[in-house]
């Protein structure tokens, strides 16, 4: 991880994002703006280490920056490195998320990965 993951992040449960937009549709919300994520933003090294934690493997490591751009460029590190936290009060006013946070979302994946023997 570069910078050793200390920049938030906000994540959204594919099922959420679909939800989201359908609930708009239904709602006939054209025109209007929403933010889709889940209700806890999160550092990008906590979602990591939780989500090894659920599949028993290593924490990641941290890279350094202009190795990490060697590698993937800079502006992808750029992207991946700036620090997002939203508020997703305005589309929980017309859709219930199912995963409101990236702990339930990971822990369901990785029980339907499981249950399909992918991990």
């Amino acid at each position: 991880m570069p910078k050793g993951g200390d920049y938030y992040k906000c994540f959204v449960h594919v099922d959420d994002a679909v939800g989201s937009i359908i609930a708009i549709l239904e709602k006939e919300s054209f025109g209007e703006s929403f933010i889709i994520a889940d209700s806890m933003p999160v550092s990008f090294k906590e979602f990591s280490n939780f989500t090894a934690d659920q599949i028993s493997a290593k924490h990641p490591g941290s890279v350094p920056v202009f190795l990490a751009k060697a590698v993937l460029g800079t502006d992808l590190i750029k992207l991946l490195t700036t620090p997002i936290k939203v508020s997703n009060k305005k589309i929980l006013k017309i859709y219930d998320f199912k995963y409101p946070n990236y702990k339930d979302g990971i822990k369901q994946v990785v029980s339907e990965l499981k249950s399909k023997n992918r991990i």
